[in-house]
């Protein structure tokens, strides 16, 4: 029967027999399901098919560690980029406890056409990334200088992160000579201060620092400038913030709201107008009174309103807001306008009609049309909080807060996501994690609104369809 399988993979390329194939490895025993999946992996002809190299990946992956010297020849062999990739991934996390795993897939990689090569390297990267410190694989050192200058840019930009965590080959100094350089291109730029800030040099603050002047890298130094807890950081990123775009200003706010010490700046700039109170969004203010400062818990009342309101005032408003929003009056409001409303305050944690980020629960499907459930959920938003939306604070060695929701696991990274942006964890640089009872979403996000705005975004809420932006 193996056989038979095997060469009906080998013969027979018609989408469904290979995606009914592939959608069988994962029940066969190792020896035969490794023979399929090779057969599978073998034709570059669905190399880019949004199904195939999935089912096989998703075939193989739970047996690729206790059958590794297989899968790495599979890796170097298989005509489809995603199984490739994704194989490299995986065993780049034995890299500490099975460095010689990963010393095979480097030699393989070092073999391999560039096109392999590429997959396995960025694999490899991928699967580190989020790692503080790492010791390198026997040999490393060598192909690093080899492959810095043969390879193409993803496989350069992979070893020079690879570089930044093992501490071998010349990526530090590379990266750096990018970060600084403004003649190179600003992603690459980009990316390079990214690993910068990745690797947390002594001197990266005053870098960092330095290149908020630098429009098309901003943002970048800024959000690499959250890893440092340099008292000056506050003064000298609000000095410039005329410079700073709107995706600047957002990043800005990320940092300020990263630690108590930045974040009194961060109110302080909104009480004098160098910072509008909007930019505070929901999420930065439940980080900021997560802080469990008195202080500046009073200081956010003062200057964006209250995060946790009584549960008279909740019951009180949600009682006022369902006498004035009538059926009349939801269907003269501007639902472009809610739309608009939504993106600014909302979309930073939930999807609605495809757009948006999945922080909380994706509004398209909910009860949102029923204002009682609607009205409830927004004024109340801890009442109910399900397990897959609980938030959880993370306080890291380097002294900064990050608090988000885990979208996925493993035993050495988290990935933690935010309102802005997913995150790479080392589990070993949390000092602490506490799960928060609340949800990431405060209380008040209507008192901050006009009853004309509160009329329209409710109004968009409630649309059976999505509406044009005005």
């Amino acid at each position: 029967m193996a056989d038979r399988l095997v060469a009906l993979a080998v013969t027979d390329l018609a989408p469904p027999v290979q995606r009914h194939l592939a959608s069988g490895v994962g029940r066969l025993a190792d020896g035969t399901a490794w023979r399929l999946a090779g057969a599978l992996a073998g034709h570059a002809t669905y190399a880019s098919d949004p199904l195939l190299p999935n089912l096989v990946w998703y075939g193989i992956a739970p047996s690729v560690l206790r059958n590794a010297d297989t899968a790495t020849a599979l890796a170097g062999k298989a005509a489809l980029p995603r199984v490739r990739h994704n194989i490299a991934r995986l065993l780049a996390g034995q890299v500490d406890v099975r460095p010689e795993l990963v010393a095979r897939l480097l030699d393989t990689a070092a073999r391999a056409p560039a096109d392999v090569r590429r997959d396995l390297v960025t694999g490899l990267a991928a699967g580190l990334r989020g790692w503080s410190r790492a010791t390198a694989p026997a040999g490393y050192a060598a192909l690093s200088d080899r492959l810095t200058r043969e390879s193409d840019d993803a496989t350069r930009r992979s070893i020079e992160e690879l570089d930044l965590l093992f501490g071998e080959g010349r990526g530090p100094a590379e990266v750096r000579r990018v970060a600084l350089d403004t003649s190179s291109a600003p992603e690459a730029r980009r990316q390079a201060i990214r690993a910068l800030a990745a690797a947390a040099p002594a001197d990266g603050a005053g870098l960092l620092q330095g290149l908020l002047s630098d429009r098309s890298v901003i943002a970048e130094a800024l959000r690499g400038l959250a890893r440092y807890d340099d008292p000056e950081t506050p003064a000298i990123a609000l000095q410039r913030v005329g410079l700073y775009a709107p995706d600047d200003r957002a990043a800005l706010v990320d940092l300020l709201a990263s630690r108590p010490a930045f974040a009194r700046h961060l109110l302080d700039a909104v009480a004098t107008g160098r910072l509008t109170r909007d930019e505070i969004s929901a999420f930065h203010a439940r980080q900021i009174a997560d802080f469990d400062d008195d202080a500046l818990t009073q200081r956010l009342e003062e200057v964006w309103g209250r995060v946790r309101a009584s549960a008279e005032d909740r019951r009180q408003l949600v009682d006022q807001w369902k006498r004035d929003l009538t059926p009349d009056r939801i269907a003269s409001a501007d639902a472009g306008h809610g739309r608009a409303l939504f993106q600014r305050d909302c979309a930073g944690c939930h999807v609605l009609f495809g757009a948006g980020r999945k922080l909380g629960p994706d509004l398209t499907g909910s009860n949102r049309r029923n204002l009682d459930y609607l009205l409830e959920n927004i004024v109340d938003p801890s009442a109910s909080v399900g397990a897959d939306f609980r938030a959880v604070t993370f306080v890291l060695e380097d002294g900064r807060a990050i608090t988000g929701v885990i979208s996925s696991a493993d035993e050495r990274t988290l990935t933690v996501q935010t309102a802005t942006e997913a995150i790479v964890l080392d589990r070993r640089t949390v000092a602490e994690q506490v799960a928060q009872p609340q949800s990431l979403m405060p209380d008040g996000l209507l008192t901050k609104l006009s009853d004309t705005d509160v009329r329209d975004l409710v109004a968009y809420l409630v649309s059976p369809e999505q509406v044009p932006l005005p």
